[in-house]
C-alpha cells in the first residue's frame, strides 16, 4: 500500500497531530488531495512543484494513503492494469434495462422506509458481511478495506514510533464517507483488544468527512429535487431521475445491491445526458470536468518514481478491479457507524460544499439529522450559526464563509462557494475549519 508522509512544517507542539487523508472513488488516489487540495505542494503546467499556502501540513503531520489496494501506486499484483485517474471509477450504465422491474422497484422505494444500517439499526457488525472479504486480493467490503488500513497503520507506527504520541485524525471526502467511519470504528475495536498493551494503541481522536457518500439509501432521493432547484433539469426530467432513485431504494430494501447500483448509474447517466455533461462535482464549472493530468504526468516521471522508491515498473492510476470488487458495498449505509463513533465520543466533523450535486447538502442534511445517537435530539435543536472570518484576499473585513451547527462532538458545516472538493475551492477556509472544529474542538459541550 503506497503512502506519502509529511511531518509538520511548523509544529506548534512537540508531538503535533497526525492527519490521514483518504480519497473516494472507490479507486481515486489520495494524491488528488495532496496535489490539488490540502497537501503541502502543487504542480504548475511545467510539472514543477510549488508551495500550497493553505496546506493542513503547516502545523500538522499529514499522511496520504492510496486506498484500497489497486488505487494509485498501491497494487495487488505487479501485472495489474490501471487506467487514468480522470476516468470514472464506476462506468455509466450501458446495459439493457427491464422497465417493468424498474417500475416495481421504484414503487417499493417510493412507498417504504428502508434503512439497511441507518436510523434505528444496531451498531455495525462486521461479522455479518454479505459478500466475501477479498477477491483475488482485492477488498470486497468495508471490513477488508479497514483491515488493510489497520495493517498499514501498524507498519507505519513501526517505522515512525514517535508518531504514536501524536493524536490521530482521519479525514477524506466522497466515497471516503464510508471508508472513514468503518476504519475509525475498527481502530476503536482493535484498541479494546490491545488495552493491556498501551504501547500498541492507536491514538484516534476524531474524523472529518467532506461531501461524503455515507448513506446512499437517503442521499439518492435528493438528486431530483436538487437538480430541479439548481435549474439543471426540467420537471419531467426530474421525474425520470426520481424514478431511478426510487428504484435504487427499492432494490436496497430487497438487499439487491448490484441492481441498486445499476439504478444509480442509470440516474447519473440520464442526468449527464440531460444537462449536456454538467460537472456534477461543481455545477459552477458547467461542462468543464476536473482534470488530474498534471498529477498523472508527474507521478509517471522516472525521476518521481525514483524519489518515491516505487520502482520503474510501478503503474500509477486506477485498477478497475479495486472498484468492481466493491460493487456490492457501494449502496450500503455507514450512517450507523458514524452514530456509533459519536456515542463513543470521537470528534466528528461533517462538511459539504454548496455547489456539489454528486453528494450535496440536501441528501447529507437528511441522513445527518436522522442519525440516532445520545445527542441527536439536542443536535436538532442546536442553533445554526453564521460563520464569519477574515478571508484570504480581504484580511481587513469579515465575510460569511459558511454555516455551522454543533452539539457535543458533532459539527456540521456548509461551506459557501465550494463544490465536491471543498479544500480545492476554499483552501483557506477549510484549513481554518480543520484547525478550529476538528483539532482544537472549540465549544464542545
Amino acid at each position: 500500500m503506497f503512502y506519502w508522509f509529511f511531518p509538520a512544517q511548523q509544529p506548534l507542539e512537540d508531538n503535533p497531530p497526525l492527519i490521514i487523508w483518504l480519497q473516494g472513488g472507490p479507486g481515486s488516489s489520495s494524491m488528488i488531495g495532496l496535489f490539488y487540495e490540502m497537501g503541502p505542494v502543487r504542480l504548475n503546467n511545467k510539472l514543477e512543484l510549488f508551495t500550497n499556502i493553505n496546506s493542513w501540513n503547516l502545523h500538522y503531520a499529514m499522511l496520504f494513503i492510496d486506498n484500497p489496494v489497486g488505487t494509485g501506486y498501491s497494487y495487488v499484483g505487479q501485472n495489474s492494469s490501471k487506467v487514468n485517474q480522470n476516468l470514472a471509477t464506476t462506468p455509466l450504465a450501458t446495459t439493457p434495462i427491464n422497465e417493468e422491474l424498474i417500475d416495481r422497484a421504484a414503487q417499493l422505494g417510493a412507498t417504504h422506509e428502508c434503512s439497511h444500517g441507518h436510523k434505528n439499526s444496531k451498531p455495525s457488525d462486521f461479522t455479518a458481511s454479505e459478500t466475501p472479504q477479498y477477491s483475488d486480493g482485492y477488498a470486497c467490503n468495508q471490513e477488508a478495506v479497514s483491515q488493510d488500513l489497520i495493517t498499514f497503520l501498524d507498519g507505519f507506527y513501526s517505522m515512525y514510533p514517535k508518531m504514536r504520541k501524536s493524536k490521530l485524525y482521519i479525514t477524506g471526502e466522497s466515497y471516503a464517507g464510508k471508508y472513514i467511519p468503518h476504519f475509525a470504528i475498527q481502530i476503536d475495536r482493535v484498541n479494546a483488544q490491545r488495552i493491556q498493551s498501551p504501547s500498541t494503541l492507536i491514538p484516534l481522536k476524531g474524523i472529518a468527512i467532506g461531501n461524503g457518500l455515507t448513506d446512499p439509501v437517503t442521499q439518492i432521493k435528493y438528486h431530483a429535487p436538487q437538480g430541479l432547484a439548481l435549474g439543471l433539469v426540467s420537471r419531467s426530467q426530474a421525474e425520470v431521475i426520481q424514478r431511478y432513485a426510487n428504484a435504487a431504494v427499492g432494490f436496497i430494501c430487497r438487499s439487491e445491491w448490484k441492481q441498486s447500483l445499476e439504478m444509480r448509474n442509470l440516474m447519473f447517466s440520464f442526468f449527464q445526458n440531460s444537462t449536456g455533461g454538467i460537472n456534477w462535482y461543481d455545477v459552477r464549472k458547467k461542462d468543464e470536468q476536473n482534470d488530474w493530468s498534471r498529477m498523472e504526468s508527474f507521478l509517471q516521471l522516472e525521476t518521481t518514481k525514483q524519489s518515491l522508491n516505487v520502482g520503474s515498473l510501478a503503474q500509477f492510476g486506477k485498477d478497475q478491479k479495486a472498484a468492481e470488487s466493491l460493487t456490492e458495498d457501494i449502496m450500503k449505509s455507514a450512517a450507523h457507524v458514524v452514530a456509533e463513533l459519536l456515542d463513543k465520543k470521537y470528534r466528528v466533523v461533517l462538511y459539504q460544499g454548496q455547489f456539489d450535486f454528486r453528494d450535496g447538502i440536501m441528501g447529507s442534511t437528511d441522513w445527518i439529522e436522522s442519525m440516532t445517537w445520545t445527542g441527536s435530539k439536542e443536535f436538532l435543536m442546536a442553533p445554526r450559526t453564521v460563520w464569519h472570518m477574515l478571508t484570504e484576499r480581504l484580511l481587513d473585513t469579515l465575510h460569511v464563509v459558511g454555516y455551522v451547527t454543533q452539539y457535543r462532538h458533532l459539527a456540521r458545516i456548509e461551506l459557501l462557494a465550494a463544490g465536491h472538493l471543498a479544500p480545492m475551492d476554499q483552501g483557506y477556509v477549510v484549513r481554518q475549519m480543520i484547525d478550529t472544529h476538528l483539532i482544537k474542538e472549540l465549544d464542545v459541550l
